[in-house]
Formats: C-alpha cells, structure tokens, sequence
C-alpha cells in the first residue's frame, strides 16, 4: 500500500526547532533572583561611606547613601559583570561591578566588596 503525500524529511523543520529554541535561549538575561535584595558594603579598603545597595526583580535598583541620600537606577547582567546605570545629578553614569562565581559578592575595581544582606 503507498501513500498518497511523499514522504518529507523532518529534520529541517527539527533543526529549525531546535535553532529558535535556542536563539531565544541565548537572548534571555541570566537570572537575577539571586541579586534581589539589599546589599551591604563587607570590605571597604579606603574607608569609604558604607552605602548600601538594593535590587528589585524589574532590573530597577536604588543606592542608599549614608547621609541618607537616595540615587536610582537601573541594572544589567553581562557575563560576570553588573553594570548600574545610575542617575546622578547632571549625568547618567555607568558603574560596573564584578559578579562573583559563587554570586555572593559584588567586587569593585578598588577591592571592595558587597555581600547580601541577610534577613
């Protein structure tokens, strides 16, 4: 008995599958639940104020200075990088702060460090 329809190969509609999933993959940020929260200054080499940092799930976040000053803005994750781009006065400014292996500690160029402040 033989069909009516010739047969189709299927891999190209699977290799076409395959390549949208992981495109889409690819494009996503990495996850950030583990950065939700605030974070505390646990080194500070050059005795700097001790300002706290705070992340929130929509990529937004805050600087809470210790005169009580607050200066908002946004995150990126790239790589092992967290870049902030931050709204001072006059100039949008980007900082970027390394990201641990282990996402226990944001690492600045001078050596200090943040760590997640516990609950």
């Amino acid at each position: 008995m033989t069909s009516k329809h010739p047969r189709r190969p299927f891999w190209p509609a699977l290799c076409l599958g395959a390549l949208i999933l992981l495109t889409t993959a690819c494009s996503q940020e990495p996850d950030s639940d583990w950065l939700i929260g605030d974070w505390q200054v646990a080194y500070n080499p050059r005795h700097e104020p001790n300002d706290t940092l705070r992340f929130s799930a929509d990529h937004v976040m805050s600087v809470h200075l210790t005169d009580g000053r607050v200066i908002d803005g946004h995150y990126r994750i790239k790589a092992d990088s967290l870049l902030l781009d931050l709204a001072v006065p006059k100039r949008e400014t980007t900082v970027r702060i390394r990201i641990s292996p282990d996402h226990r500690r944001l690492v600045f160029a001078n050596g200090a460090y943040y760590e997640k402040k516990r609950p």
